[in-house]
């Protein structure tokens, strides 16, 4: 289901700006299991929050974002 909103400890310090696409993932020591996407809509000097996009697994406190996946 799409629409779920989450926040991020990372701002625009960090390059975060609204409309980016963050990859939300879980790394589980063995394999990384993409989760969806956030797409920001709120951009503040430290944090950021928006909409996950794209879901493909239940996004939980603790997953991590990156802008790429190597």
């Amino acid at each position: 289901v799409n629409g779920d909103t989450a926040s991020i400890n990372i701002g625009s310090t960090k390059g975060i700006k609204k409309d980016m696409r963050l990859i939300v993932y879980r790394d589980n020591k063995t394999s990384v299991q993409i989760l969806g996407y956030l797409k920001i809509s709120d951009v503040d000097l430290s944090e950021s929050g928006g909409v996950i996009v794209n879901r493909q697994g239940e996004v939980k406190q603790g997953d991590l974002v990156t802008t790429s996946v190597k």
